[in-house]
């Protein structure tokens, strides 16, 4: 058994919609969701397994635009190959403002002629009716579990409401919060039979809107500045951090085209003479083309009026051929599905090819994780390496085996500690202890000390010490002769002490201090 969601309808090339019954679709998910560990509920995409399997994925309206014709392909990124595309879904999950890049981007776009913009407006999904329409066809043991499941959609549901407030505009329409049950009219019943959009007759289904459409003012400053933050549906992320817009200046015409009982418009056209048969449509909810919306016949024939729609710019302006739905290459006309929040990146081509430098295998792993400490240690050595005080002084350090820095060190500790006279008695002192020497040039001769007044102090009880110096002997002394006067000779008498003298010394050394 099959666990991707069907199509439940098929728009044929030259035929109208074919509904399925609902009591099957209902039988079919629930089996689905079953045998899958869960029902999927994520909205926005429209590719991709999820998107299959989804309540709220796109994947039918997709499918629809293909069987009517159309080559379909994503729209994620705005570029010169995207302005080929003749219609563009434009699915975002939350409701944040369009940028202004974008914005810019689109008019360029819709600028060159019989393009379509399809913007639906992101509501709460189909998970609450999908639990309510479920639970009398669920067998009797999951019933109490589809009654729960009911309950807590409905109160994410009514949370989510209550966070919401007006979108920014960016001057294409505005977009407000106003939960209501309503049939579906056609807003100029005069000219219904002229335009694709028509209501069925004798239809008195009540469908829920969450949002109206209105026409943007530049006097109502209630239109601006305005952002939602916190989660407001099943594709809104856990943190909003939408950019700001700013309001074009292009001239636009507003008109809408289904409106409910009390006069809100629910599906709006928007149009400017400079966009040459362009069309910007805006739906009030995305429950309405999500694949269980598609399951409601009054759905399906507003999709299958959006696509009519988008179709007859290029049939009006003989883009495509009104028989074979083709363009004059022989090729389909493309439509693109996207479902951004409020910007898309756009790429510029280069006119000239960058040329390889050999530096981009840096920013290539593994190379690259090593670039980034390389680039991070070279700004610390940078900061090591800058000077903090004007500019770095070159100090000369001299080299450590040079002998003659040896020597004029030695001479300059030499010459703080004396001078001349200390050097020569160090060399004296090496030349007396160490060589031995009593005389030389080096040799410094040690003046006599003068003689300790303590050793002149006598001791009692010692015997005198008698010192004998030796004086000059003096003719006569030795023969008893008394020596000839000075006056006799004409010599000066000599006064050296090294006349020999009997002195006694009453000092005891043994006994001193």
């Amino acid at each position: 058994m099959s666990r991707t969601i069907p199509a439940v309808f098929r728009h044929k090339r030259h035929g109208t919609i074919q509904p399925v019954p609902k009591f099957l679709v209902c039988v079919l998910l629930l089996v689905v969701a079953g045998c899958s560990g869960g029902l999927g509920t994520n909205y926005g995409s429209s590719k991709g397994y999820s998107a299959k399997r989804s309540i709220n994925g796109f994947t039918t309206f997709r499918t629809a635009f293909t069987e009517a014709g159309f080559y379909d392909r994503e729209f994620n990124r705005l570029t010169d190959r995207a302005r080929m595309t003749s219609v563009v879904v434009w699915t975002p999950g939350h409701p944040s403002p369009i940028d202004v890049r974008t914005t810019r981007w689109f008019e360029s776009w819709l600028g060159a002629g019989y393009k379509t913009l399809i913007f639906v407006v992101p509501d709460s999904g189909s998970e609450s009716q999908f639990y309510s329409d479920a639970r009398p066809v669920a067998s009797p043991g999951q019933r109490l579990e589809y009654r729960r499941k009911y309950a807590e959609s409905l109160v994410a549901e009514h949370r989510w409401q209550t966070q919401r407030t007006a979108i920014a505009s960016n001057g294409w329409f505005v977009v407000r919060p106003k939960v209501q049950h309503s049939q579906v009219v056609v807003a100029d019943e005069e000219k219904s039979e002229e335009t694709v959009w028509k209501v069925p007759s004798g239809d008195q289904s009540q469908r829920r809107f969450e949002w109206v459409i209105e026409a943007y003012d530049r006097d109502n400053p209630t239109t601006q500045n305005t952002m939602i933050w916190q989660p407001v549906g099943p594709g809104s992320p856990p943190v909003s951090f939408g950019e700001s817009t700013v309001p074009t200046s292009t001239e636009l015409q507003f008109a809408p085209v289904l409106k409910s009982e009390n006069g809100d418009t629910l599906v709006a056209r928007v149009t400017s003479t400079r966009w040459r048969n362009s069309q910007i449509l805006v739906v009030a909810g995305g429950s309405l083309l999500t694949n269980y919306g598609l399951t409601r016949q009054d759905n399906q024939q507003l999709a299958d009026q959006l696509i009519s729609a988008s179709l007859q710019p290029m049939i009006t302006g003989n883009i495509i051929d009104p028989d074979t739905r083709l363009l004059a290459n022989g090729s389909a006309p493309q439509v693109g599905f996207t479902s951004a929040n409020g910007s898309m990146p756009i790429s510029v081509v280069v006119g000239d090819i960058p040329r390889a430098t050999g530096m981009e295998l840096l920013t290539v792993f593994p190379i690259s994780f090593v670039t980034f400490h390389a680039l991070v240690l070279g700004f610390v050595i940078c900061l090591m390496l800058l000077p903090i005080f004007g500019r770095p002084r070159q100090i000369d350090r001299g080299v450590l085996t040079h002998f003659g820095d040896h020597l004029s060190a030695v001479a300059t500790l030499m010459r703080r500690r004396g001078g001349e006279a200390y050097a020569k008695r160090r060399i004296s002192e090496y030349m007396t202890k160490v060589r031995e020497e009593s005389s030389g040039p080096w040799v410094i001769q040690s003046p006599p000390h003068p003689d300790d007044p303590a050793l002149h102090l006598h001791v009692p009880g010692t015997p005198p010490k008698i010192t004998i110096r030796s004086q000059p002997l003096i003719a006569g002394n030795v023969t008893g002769h008394t020596p000839r006067k000075t006056a006799e000779t004409g010599k000066p008498k000599d006064q050296t002490n090294n006349s020999i003298e009997l002195t006694t010394d009453d000092s005891n050394p043994n006994d001193r201090g």
